[in-house]
């Protein structure tokens, strides 16, 4: 019998740390619950509360993935003996190790990772946290908002200071007047920003076997700037395309007539989202204005009415009962997606099902949710 030790970023989630042991962590990959992140570590003894209609998948330092679907309340590992949690554990299932470590399966190939030894581009734009090599070549990024052509940056401790601009739009060099180590804090203030925020650093050491630890490494060091993309990449390979659809009032709500109903979504992947009302034989569409869709995030929770998509759902009179049917469309596999009259025409909603199942298989998620109206 042959047994397959595991990669060195899967001893890196269950190593010791400096004082002792540390409690086994998950990475959250994917999630449509919302205020989960990509990235994000979970303690093995922390309990996790998922909304009904959400799907969370975390890569527990075994190396299996554990989906969990809401309602669940509990901790973030496969039950023992029938106990400990309460709600779906939607799919436990082992990835392959190898797939992870050097030598990759065909579904993670097209995850790529960048190599230690190349420079690291610092968005100074925003506070964060960023882990860096001894000798990692350092650039600061070209910034992207319009009028913010000058950065000011102080070491919080040495209170050295420097001055970056971007005559040409690219990315500059960092300065070597502020050199950086473990723990250093910048603070950093763009050209019309009234305070600064901090850009802190930390070392990680590279030593791991495969590029994957280096990834599970940023993310236990809260470097999640860096992290994010890549888990994103895996999550979208061993996760399905899910969208979570709510109210203010939970996935069973019930509204007084004039009152607004408050839509709450996530989706797991950038989508346009499309919406419908379905109710007194009819089909409305809740986005009208063109191009008909909003553009929804992905891992970003979304409320209409919102800041984002100032459009207003009435409990209208009649009293009865209500369906909202979105769906959330990979942008690449029908962003030019026409809706013909005739799929609202259908109080059913059946029609629009067909259209948006004609779609590739995994580019649409689809959400239903009911609204009593009293």
């Amino acid at each position: 019998m042959i047994e397959r030790m595991a990669p060195a970023w899967l001893l890196m989630l269950a190593a010791t740390a400096v004082g002792g042991p540390a409690a086994a962590e998950g990475i959250v990959l994917s999630s449509t619950a919302p205020g989960m992140t990509v990235g994000r570590m979970i303690a093995d003894d922390e309990t996790l509360r998922l909304p009904e209609g959400s799907l969370t998948t975390l890569l527990l330092p075994t190396g299996q993935t554990l989906t969990l679907a809401g309602p669940y309340d509990g901790k973030p590992a496969p039950p023992q003996g029938g106990g400990g949690a309460s709600g779906g554990l939607a799919d436990w299932k082992g990835l392959d190790l190898s797939s992870l470590g050097g030598t990759r399966g065909e579904r993670l190939a097209r995850v790529a990772i960048p190599d230690a030894a190349a420079p690291l581009s610092i968005d100074a734009s925003m506070a964060g946290t960023w882990c860096v090599l001894s000798g990692t070549p350092l650039r600061l990024a070209a910034p992207k908002a319009a009028g913010a052509a000058t950065l000011h940056l102080e070491d919080a401790r040495t209170k050295a200071t420097a001055v970056v601009s971007w005559p040409d739009g690219k990315d500059q060099p960092w300065p070597p007047q502020l050199p950086v180590a473990d723990g250093t804090t910048i603070l950093a203030r763009p050209q019309g920003a009234d305070a600064p925020h901090p850009i802190r650093f930390r070392a990680t050491d590279d030593g791991a076997a495969d590029d994957f630890s280096r990834v599970v490494s940023w993310s236990r060091a809260g470097c999640y700037r860096q992290a994010a993309p890549f888990l994103r990449e895996i999550g979208a390979q061993v996760a399905p395309f899910e969208l979570y659809l709510s109210t203010n009032r939970g996935r069973t709500p019930r509204y007084v007539i004039g009152e607004t109903v408050t839509l709450v979504l996530q989706s797991n992947r950038p989508a346009n989202l499309r919406c419908y009302l379905l109710r007194d034989a009819s089909v409305s569409p809740l986005f009208l204005e063109p191009p008909g869709f909003v553009r929804l995030a992905d891992h970003t929770e979304l409320r209409i009415p919102g800041e984002r998509v100032a459009i207003e759902i009435a409990a209208l009179p009649p009293p009865g009962v209500g369906e909202v049917r979105c769906y959330a469309v990979d942008p690449a596999g029908g962003s030019k997606l026409a809706i013909p009259g005739d799929a609202l025409t259908d109080p059913t909603g059946q029609r629009l099902d067909r259209l948006f199942g004609g779609l590739s298989e995994g580019r649409v998620a689809r959400a239903t949710l009911h609204i009593r109206i009293d």
